[in-house]
């Protein structure tokens, strides 16, 4: 009777883990109709430039990873309340800084530097370009949140910060020479990068124009540039009057040291005569 008492309680243990084994794919089967019928395809569109990351939302090994990155285009299914896709745009974006206020994640006002010796400098048009690297997509989400959100709380408010840092070494004079904004520009890039990158986000481009200052700052740059301009054509003016002494006094030796060869050559021909003669004496 024991034994057979075994067999039933078995038998029964193993018809309800068959049940369970059935009843989540068979849950999950009625609630994709059920999102079929009102609204939810579970079908969805990766265009060009664009990568998808399929969440697992119930923490389950049957419904896949816990998050994968699709970078193919195309049409991808998923189950909707068992999995949720995010969609992200990486194609190349340029964010432009100029104006007085912030307009969208592309447009922000313009950069205002405070330069090393307590004067303010600006660029009336500064272009970031960058672009979401795919392959870290579910990173960037993770990171910066959904949709365009990486876009303002990385690369604007990030890169802002760096350029500030970078030109504002340079005091207003050292600014206005373009192979110190030319170098702060690349200075900046690279330190910008090491910190994107770690979020997924790359740096390809920085274009910075010529920097503007105010009135009074303006005036004492072009002073100096004049003054400097000034100081090389007197330079330049030198080095022309050098020259041209040197090539008089080389003149001057050369004449001389001919005449003096030949009133030699004229006392060794007197002083062979004199010789002659005093024999022939």
């Amino acid at each position: 009777m024991a034994t057979d008492a075994s067999k039933i309680i078995d038998s029964l243990q193993k018809r309800s883990g068959c049940f369970k084994e059935g009843l989540i794919p068979g849950i999950a089967v009625l609630m994709t109709a059920w999102s079929l019928v009102f609204g939810d395809s579970g079908i969805i569109e990766i265009e060009p430039g664009e990568v998808a990351v399929v969440y697992n939302t119930t923490n389950l090994g049957i419904f896949g990873e816990e998050h994968t990155v699709v970078q193919q285009q195309g049409t991808i299914t998923y189950m909707p309340w068992f999995q949720r896709v995010e969609v992200l745009d990486v194609e190349p974006r340029v964010l432009r800084m100029e104006g007085s206020k912030n307009v969208d994640e592309d447009h922000g006002r313009r950069l205002t530097v405070r330069a090393s010796d307590g004067s303010n400098f600006w660029f009336n048009k500064l272009e970031i370009h960058y672009q979401a690297i795919p392959a870290h997509a579910d990173f960037i989400i993770n990171v910066h949140g959904r949709g365009t959100a990486y876009r303002y709380h990385a690369v604007q408010v990030q890169s802002r910060g760096i350029l500030r840092d970078e030109f504002g070494r340079y005091s207003f004079l050292e600014a206005a020479n373009p192979a110190s904004y030319s170098k702060g520009t690349s200075d900046a890039k690279n330190k910008l990068n090491d910190r994107l990158r770690e979020t997924g986000i790359e740096v390809t481009q920085i274009i910075t124009p010529k920097p503007s200052f105010a009135g009074r700052v303006e005036k004492a740059i072009k002073d100096r540039q004049t003054a400097d301009q000034e100081v090389l054509v007197f330079a330049k003016q030198r080095d022309r009057l050098s020259k041209q002494r040197d090539r008089l006094k080389q003149g001057v030796r050369e004449t001389k040291s001919a005449q003096y060869q030949a009133l030699m050559a004229k006392l060794a021909a007197d002083l062979q005569k004199a010789k002659n003669k005093l024999v022939s004496i």
